[in-house]
């Protein structure tokens, strides 16, 4: 995710980390990979949709709104 942030073309585009690990150092990682997003196993359903949406209608994630 690093090197994808700092390549123009595709830097807006949004990374979830769906990952079974837990705890701070976990999610410190993901940050520090610039994710856009950490979600847990199991994940909800509902809880995805809704992760999914909002980084869709984010207004600088025009890449993914033209796919």
């Amino acid at each position: 995710t690093r090197i994808c942030k700092q390549m123009k073309h595709c830097a807006d585009i949004p990374f979830i980390i769906l990952t079974a690990e837990y705890g701070e150092e976990v999610r410190a990682a993901a940050s520090e990979a610039h994710a856009s997003c950490f979600l847990n196993k199991p994940a909800k359903s509902s809880e995805l949709k809704e992760t999914l949406s909002r980084l869709l209608t984010q207004p600088n994630n025009t890449i993914l709104r033209a796919v």
